[in-house]
């Protein structure tokens, strides 16, 4: 798995080993930062099941300031701290090492703070049932923020999640990208 554009392009990122990681494909990598290309430069991004961190290294390479990533599986966390110090992004990161659904429920998640919210948890997990509530509380990304669900395509997501309305809806293979915002005229 490879960095596909930017400062640290072509650099090879470490994926953990385990039957749990599912990767992002690079095919799928590729379009979610050609569609969100416009918002990358300078933003603070959330990657929420980050495992090795391809989603946010590969952000941090195309001009983010900040990532914040969070994951509980240890190999991962290895495998995201070797990759960040490798491509030289350790100071632009901070590291949870915790379950997604704690880090939103917690005193640890920032308010209005991402410009983006990478989410991307395993396919066949009933963890979205749990997750997506946590995400409709609106108080996670800033006002003009936008989220990214990666999920498996036979899983249908809400068109609305309490403030946040669903932009698109894109197929790449089994995987599906779904966009959120938040709707016109709704605070935080």
């Amino acid at each position: 798995m490879r960095i596909i554009a930017g400062q640290t392009k072509g650099h090879l990122l470490r994926a953990p080993r385990g039957r749990e990681v599912r990767p992002t494909s690079a095919k799928v990598r590729e379009a979610l930062f050609s569609i969100l290309s416009d918002r990358i430069p300078n933003a603070v991004i959330l990657d929420l099941f980050a495992g090795s961190g391809a989603l946010g290294i590969e952000a941090l390479s195309r001009g983010a300031a900040e990532v914040v990533f969070v994951d509980q599986d240890p190999e991962s966390l290895r495998a995201l701290s070797d990759n960040l110090e490798r491509c030289g992004y350790s100071p632009q990161a901070r590291i949870h090492e915790m379950n997604s659904l704690k880090f939103l429920k917690g005193s640890d998640a920032p308010k209005n703070a991402f410009d983006v919210v990478l989410v991307d948890p395993p396919y066949h997990a009933e963890i979205l049932r749990k997750l997506l509530p946590l995400l409709a509380r609106g108080d996670i990304m800033k006002p003009s923020g936008i989220m990214v669900v990666e999920h498996f395509h036979k899983t249908v997501l809400p068109e609305r999640i309490g403030p946040l309305t669903a932009l698109r809806s894109d197929r790449y293979g089994d995987t599906m990208l779904t966009f959120y915002r938040r709707a016109e005229g709704e605070g935080s």
